[in-house]
C-alpha cells in the first residue's frame, strides 16, 4: 500500500488521485507547531481542557497561514530550534480551524494550501459531493457552442477516470453561457451514466478543481439540452462495448 506521502506527489501529478489523497489526509495523524509551552506534554500530547495557539507563517503577499505535517520528520525538519508541537487526526484539526488557511508540509517535495471553503468541504464531506447543485426552475435561454480554445487539460484528466468507471457510458463537452447567471461563458460537461451519477460527478468534480477550470456538469436525460447536445456534437469519451456472437 502507497504511504500518504507517495499519493500526496501522485495527486500533485494526475488530478484523478486527489480523491484518495483527500480520504487518506481526514484518516492521518498530523503535526503542528504551537506557541504554547504549559499545556503541552512532552510527547506532543496536549492536556484535556487546555487550548492552543497554532504557530502561522507569514506568505510573500502579507497573510498568515498555519504551517502542517503528515509526518514528524518533515516537522522537524522545518523547525531551526526547540519547538513545542502536536499531534492530532487532520479530521478533529479541521473542525478546530476554520476561519485560517492552512499549508500541508510546506518543505516537502510537494506542498499544499488549503482554503478556509476548503477547510470546511473537508470537515463536512461535502468536497466528495457535487459542487452547487442546480435546478432551472424555469424557461431559460442559454448559449452553447464549440470552445475557441479547447480545454484539453480538462478532457484528458477526465477520459482516465471515465475509463476506470464502469458506470460512464458517454460524456460531451460544449462552450456554454446561460445570461441569467453571474458566471462567465465556460465548459458544459454532458455525462451520461448507468447509475451513481452523484458520486461519479464528484470525483470528476475534484479533478476539476484541481486544475483550477469553471466547469458545469449536466445529468444525459431526456431533457431538450440533453437533446439538442448529443444531436449535435460528438462525444468525446464513449465507452467500448463488446459484442459476443
Amino acid at each position: 500500500m502507497k504511504s500518504f506521502e507517495e499519493v500526496f506527489i501522485s495527486a500533485s501529478k494526475n488530478t484523478d488521485d486527489r480523491r484518495m489523497f483527500y480520504k487518506m489526509l481526514l484518516d492521518l495523524e498530523v503535526y503542528l507547531l504551537t506557541n504554547e509551552d504549559d499545556t503541552i506534554k512532552e510527547d506532543g500530547t496536549l492536556i484535556a481542557g487546555s487550548k492552543v495557539n497554532f504557530l502561522t507563517i507569514q506568505k510573500q503577499d502579507g497573510s498568515t497561514i498555519i504551517p502542517f505535517f503528515s509526518n514528524l520528520e518533515l516537522l522537524q525538519k522545518f523547525i531551526t530550534s526547540n519547538q513545542k508541537y502536536i499531534s492530532m487526526n487532520a479530521k478533529s484539526l479541521f473542525e478546530l480551524v476554520r476561519d485560517t488557511p492552512m499549508i500541508l508540509n510546506p518543505n516537502f517535495t510537494v506542498q499544499k494550501e488549503f482554503t478556509v471553503s476548503e477547510i470546511n468541504a473537508l470537515r463536512d464531506g461535502t468536497i466528495f459531493q457535487p459542487q452547487n447543485s442546480r435546478i432551472i426552475e424555469k424557461e431559460t435561454k442559454i448559449m452553447i457552442g464549440e470552445p475557441k480554445e479547447y480545454p484539453h487539460d480538462v478532457v484528458n484528466n477526465l477520459i482516465k477516470i471515465f475509463k476506470k468507471e464502469k458506470r460512464v457510458l458517454e460524456a460531451y463537452l460544449v462552450h456554454y453561457y446561460n445570461p441569467e447567471e453571474e458566471v462567465p461563458p465556460h465548459s458544459l460537461i454532458l455525462v451520461k451514466c448507468t447509475s451513481s451519477y452523484d458520486e461519479v460527478i464528484a470525483k470528476a468534480g475534484i479533478t476539476v478543481e484541481g486544475l483550477g477550470k469553471v466547469v458545469d456538469f449536466v445529468r444525459y436525460d431526456n431533457s431538450s439540452l440533453t437533446n439538442l447536445i448529443i444531436s449535435k456534437y460528438k462525444p468525446f469519451y464513449k465507452k467500448k462495448l463488446f459484442v459476443f456472437w
